[in-house]
């Protein structure tokens, strides 16, 4: 549940952005393609270094909310962490097959997911370890995010995976300074939550150093900017 919560936060953010272009921009693929790719750009940047943050930052997040006795589901939630920026490019990518008109292709990603997603959960479930089914729920996230933006940059956009990933080459800069930073910061022999709130300050300075060094500010601006 807790890996959910950023989709349901920045999905406030992202519908205004996306409402207009579906109504106003229906045989604009070039348009529709490059508002994608800002708003995964944007997503990529918060994504990937919250990722990160929430797999290093697990065992207090945890431990603070929800007591000792939820000690043994730490593993479990640092494995779903690695799967965060991947649900929240996905969140936006319905809306953006719906703005093309192009609800073929939407039904064939959806119905792929639904495949990939039970049949992971299936094998985890038989497995009987929760840890197995948060990894192959990962790797069906993954396969998902791959096989839904393979028909949109390909067979909707005619494009291909190089454009997509390039864009995502950054914030995935910034998540990696991200894991330098916390790998690189000593045992800290304070309560969950103060750990928790110095690891917060931590991760808040390495990203927003991040922002400037890389340039991904403008991204951030210019989707707050279009919301407006």
């Amino acid at each position: 549940q807790l890996s959910l919560y950023p989709n349901q936060i920045l999905t406030n953010v992202i519908y205004p952005v996306i409402q207009p272009i579906m109504s106003d921009y229906e045989t604009r693929m070039d348009k529709i393609k490059q508002v994608y790719l800002l708003l995964t750009r944007f997503l990529g940047t918060i994504g990937l270094s919250l990722s990160i943050f929430l797999f290093f930052t697990a065992k207090e997040i945890i431990l603070f909310l929800f007591g000792g006795q939820w000690g043994g589901s730490v593993a479990t939630f640092q494995i779903l962490a690695f799967s965060v920026w991947i649900q929240l490019i996905l969140t936006i990518t319905g809306a953006i097959f719906q703005s093309a008109n192009r609800t073929d292709l939407l039904l064939v990603s959806g119905v792929l997911t639904a495949i990939t997603n039970i049949t992971a959960m299936g094998v985890g479930i038989y497995s009987g370890k929760i840890e197995y089914v948060a990894l192959l729920l990962v790797v069906a996230f993954t396969l998902n995010f791959l096989q839904t933006n393979y028909l949109l940059m390909y067979k909707m956009f005619g494009s291909t995976y190089l454009e997509f990933f390039g864009i995502l080459i950054k914030p995935a800069l910034m998540a990696g300074s991200q894991a330098i930073g916390f790998l690189l910061l000593p045992t800290l022999p304070f309560s969950n939550f103060v750990t928790l709130v110095i690891k917060s300050l931590v991760f808040i300075f390495i990203f927003g150093l991040g922002l400037i060094v890389t340039g991904e500010m403008k991204a951030i601006k210019d989707i707050l900017a279009k919301r407006k």
